[in-house]
């Protein structure tokens, strides 16, 4: 490995050959659904399944059960 440091100032050095590029896939993360998905784990009976507009199957957190489970 080569030494980069400027001998005067100690501060290190960098040239076009330490560039690296990252390709990102442009998508965020979903906090909230891996948040859900972590709590689904480890309280499974505090979430209830329902529908939404679209008929589609969702499972919400039901603060009833999240009490039941947590006491």
């Amino acid at each position: 490995m080569i030494d980069k440091r400027d001998n005067a100032s100690g501060l290190n050095r960098m040239d076009d050959n330490d560039m690296q590029t990252t390709q990102l896939d442009g998508a965020s993360l979903d906090i909230a659904e891996q948040r859900k998905r972590e709590l689904k784990q480890l309280f499974p009976g505090a979430f209830t399944e329902t529908r939404n507009d679209k008929g589609e199957c969702w499972y919400v957190l039901d603060p009833n059960k999240a009490g039941d489970e947590v006491s």
